[in-house]
């Protein structure tokens, strides 16, 4: 081969070139030699149906790239890797909240000073806890005295708090977070007096005395969710200061990956305005735009895009529409097809059509759809709604189906596609006499409910997607432990006529919050399971899940979690 005088075999900075390229390249093969890490003498379940059990797998960077036994790992990586043995523990995949309020839960322990509440709590001991947060600080430390998770012992009127005597705006949500409590100078400060006009009379709205004027009780989360964006609580920043306690709680626990069900107390703008730039988050974090029907569809749709374009990251995925179909039953806003004692068959947020309506657009858009139903004609409709869309381009998510009759489990039964996602942690409430009393049922509507309650174990068996989710705060934990441990061990409650078993097993409790919670995310090719190809996701645990008496599974605890490859929890 003949080549010109000047070609580039003849440039001194070819050359130069050229031998750098090499040198990085030799650099760049050293290092993805040692960047392997074999972990080793493990007992891995790896929610994955193709190869359900390991003792070892290989990481490199953030994804893992081999699982098999010990021997053959260790000949895939190399000598120059890393060996780490796990010494016999058993790896789960990164555990999963399905849905829950991370954002919200930031925001309690953010730099506001927020009171947490006992919802077991009389009355009297609720307002004193109240008079002594307002004397601990002052206006200027906290200009509106805001908190969560006063329960149904209360009376809920601005009287009560009025007599405090305390001197700015009084706002607290209930345990279950769809009632607030508010006093007069916070009704004063929204501007809300017998002439404002409610966002969903009938639905969710100011309660008002027989004068019209309101009493301080907000029904519902429309309404109740407005005067907290509107009372000049929070600001990004606010939000972003809790976010780092609280993802750290969360990897305590296992987890890796959330549904955020709505911010709800400030806006979905101002959520990711806070979540977006936080860089370093150790979780994938799934977020909801809420349509809550204060706006046109169109506008909805055309700012949901906005913002899912604006505020996509690696980390953050602003993916799902979120909407309420009703309330919840403690405080007889469950839309149900029998009526509750005092006469009310519960709160309908939007008719069936009104639902498609708004959803068609949204799954068109390539959304996500994820409806709250409790109350049995609420998931009834509700599946009307996930029928009507047909398929869809995303996932079609009923969040919490706490009572589902027989018309609903068979239209469960054609609707496999529809993902059942429930928080088992409120099955451990004992439903007693006195439990009842507190609620406001009857007995004949607590024998209703627990015949129907929560049936996991039949739709599971009808091919439906069955997933895990605290719901917190409004439930008493994170810990996906403990709903995997009352999955496995519910009883039956004879005394209300209960009497079809509903357990999972321990595997399909784990999957639940991890391989099927990615699907319901739409992400199982980049998480959920130890797969090759997937995120180096995974957490260790100091007993065997597998295999420890089932009794015992609350009290696991994980040593250790891993985010991609790096260990964000443990020592």
């Amino acid at each position: 081969m003949f080549f010109h005088k000047n070609s580039a075999n003849d440039n001194p900075n070819y050359m130069k070139r050229l031998f750098l390229s090499l040198a990085v390249l030799a650099m760049f093969c050293c290092c993805s030699t040692t960047d392997k890490q074999v972990y080793y003498n493990a007992l891995v379940y790896t929610a994955d149906q193709s190869q359900p059990e390991a003792t070892a797998f290989v990481v490199e960077g953030d994804r893992i790239t081999f699982i098999g036994e010990d021997s053959a790992a260790s000949e895939y990586a190399g000598k120059k890797a890393e060996k780490i043995d796990m010494g016999g523990k058993r790896i789960l995949p990164g555990l999963s909240d399905t849905h829950c309020h991370y954002l919200m839960l930031s925001s309690l322990v953010s730099k506001i000073p927020t009171i947490v509440l006992d919802q077991h709590d009389t009355h009297e001991q609720t307002l004193e806890k109240v008079k002594a947060f307002a004397e601990k600080y002052s206006k200027e430390e906290a200009p509106v005295i805001y908190g969560f998770g006063w329960g149904f012992k209360c009376r809920i009127l601005a009287s009560e708090l009025d007599k405090l005597g305390i001197d700015r705006p009084v706002l607290l949500l209930a345990c279950d977070g769809h009632t607030a409590w508010i006093n007069t100078l916070g009704l004063q400060k929204l501007g809300v007096d017998k002439d404002y006009k409610d966002i969903a009379p009938g639905a969710s709205f100011f309660e008002r005395d027989a004068e019209g004027n309101p009493t301080g009780r907000i029904v519902e989360t429309t309404q109740e969710f407005w005067a907290i964006q509107n009372i000049g609580l929070f600001t990004p920043e606010v939000i972003r200061s809790g976010m780092k306690n609280m993802t750290a709680k969360y990897n305590s626990f296992g987890v890796t990956s959330l549904y955020d069900a709505g911010a709800l107390v400030y806006t979905d703008e101002m959520a990711l305005q806070a979540a977006a730039p936080y860089t370093d988050n150790t979780m994938r974090l799934y977020t909801s735009l809420v349509y809550d029907g204060t706006e046109s569809e169109d506008d909805f749709i055309s700012r949901a895009k906005r913002l899912r374009e604006e505020y996509s990251t690696s980390s953050v995925h602003p993916t799902t529409i979120k909407s309420f179909k009703d309330g919840t039953k403690e405080v007889a806003t469950a839309y149900m097809y029998r009526p509750y004692p005092n006469g009310s068959y519960g709160n309908c947020l939007f008719t069936t059509g009104q639902h498609i309506s708004i959803m068609s657009k949204a799954a068109a858009e390539g959304f996500n759809i994820h409806i709250h139903a409790i109350g049995d004609k609420a998931v009834n409709e509700t599946l009307d709604v996930m029928a009507g869309l047909g398929e869809i381009q995303g996932t079609k998510t009923i969040a919490h189906n706490e009572i589902v009759c027989e018309e609903a489990m068979a239209k469960y039964c054609s609707n496999t596609d529809v993902f059942f996602q429930t928080t088992p942690a409120w099955w451990a409430v004992p439903i007693t006499p006195e439990i009842v009393a507190e609620y406001g049922f009857d007995m004949d509507f607590a024998s209703y409910y627990m015949q129907h309650r929560y049936p996991i174990r039949s739709v599971k068996d009808a091919g439906v997607t069955v997933t895990f989710g605290s719901d917190a705060p409004a439930s008493d934990g994170m810990n996906p432990m403990d709903e995997i441990w009352v999955a496995v061990n519910r009883e039956l409650s004879r005394d209300f006529g209960e009497t079809v078993p509903q357990n999972f097993t321990v595997a399909e409790s784990i999957d639940a919050c991890t391989i099927d919670a990615a699907r319901q995310y739409g992400a199982e090719n980049e998480f959920g399971s130890i797969t090759v190809g997937k995120y180096a996701d995974f957490i260790v645990l100091d007993k065997d899940i597998l295999s420890v008496p089932t009794a015992q599974i609350k009290d696991i605890k994980v040593v250790a979690t891993y985010f991609g490859g790096r260990k964000v929890y443990g020592n």
